[in-house]
């Protein structure tokens, strides 16, 4: 995701968080950069390798946009394994 985001978001600024729970595991990766369209969540190699990877350790993968403000801007992919 940190790789998309350097290659083809031409974002500015990436924040990566990690947060753990008790229940979980999650690895946020957003960007501030142009987003994606909506054929490359369904159609890019990239985006099925990494569900794939995703779902080999148990977890459920998230695409989208990045919501500020009640405005769709750059890309969030989130990570969520059960504990």
């Amino acid at each position: 995701a940190v790789h998309n985001a350097v290659k083809h978001a031409k974002a500015g600024q990436i924040h990566i968080r990690v947060i753990v729970t008790d229940d979980s595991i999650s690895v946020i990766i957003e960007d501030d950069g142009i987003g994606m369209l909506d054929t490359a969540l369904t159609k890019g190699m990239g985006i099925q390798l990494m569900e794939y990877r995703a779902g080999r350790i148990g977890g459920v993968l998230n695409i989208g946009p990045v919501i500020n403000d009640n405005t769709a801007s750059g890309t969030r992919v989130k990570l969520e394994i059960d504990r």
